[in-house]
């Protein structure tokens, strides 16, 4: 139990002054579900760790935890948490533009997915695979991805980011295509 309030501790970003005090937490965190042999929270915890490294600039040191949760995310064999960790890895490599590694992390998280029930999560990837697609002006795709990801909405009602921005990007899209098809 206390591993799990350490897990849980560490997540609540709002509620630490700064981020290096959650980077204690998470240490101890770690250090229990090491000794309990905790895999199933280590891996999270891992993934937490990369969060915060990265949020401190550390680079090298994020990839290395989210490799390690990765790690041990596929040897437990858990699709969607496996599917979670390429997202998060998909998305740091966006925010440092390099869409090549990151549209290849969300397209791995998808493979991991596409069985699986778990609509959140294959909403999210989507999303992703298309923000991705937009950033690179393959607007033919953001088009087909978006539309993927609304009737998925439609299915499942399921809540997701504001339809605004995804109905924004999609215009943009059906814009930007129709210009590149005339030229």
């Amino acid at each position: 139990i206390l591993c799990r309030i350490y897990g849980i501790a560490v997540s609540c970003t709002n509620f630490y002054e700064n981020s290096e005090k959650r980077e204690q937490i998470c240490v101890k965190a770690i250090s229990l579900a090491q000794k309990c042999g905790n895999k199933t929270r280590l891996a999270s915890l891992y993934h937490n760790m990369g969060m915060i490294k990265m949020e401190l600039g550390n680079l090298e040191e994020a990839f290395n935890y989210y490799r390690k949760s990765k790690q041990l995310k596929i040897k437990i064999g858990i699709k969607n948490e496996i599917a979670r960790v390429y997202n998060g890895l998909g998305y740091e490599f966006m925010i440092m533009e390099k869409f090549k590694e990151s549209l290849a992390s969300f397209e791995n998280a998808f493979e991991y997915l596409k069985y699986e029930k778990e609509y959140s999560e294959i909403m999210l990837t989507i999303y992703n695979i298309a923000t991705v697609n937009f950033f690179t002006m393959n607007y033919r795709e953001v088009i087909s991805n978006l539309n993927i990801l609304i009737e998925i909405m439609n299915i499942t009602k399921l809540p997701f980011h504001a339809t605004s921005t995804i109905y924004s990007m999609l215009t943009i899209a059906y814009i930007k295509s129709k210009k590149n098809m005339k030229l």
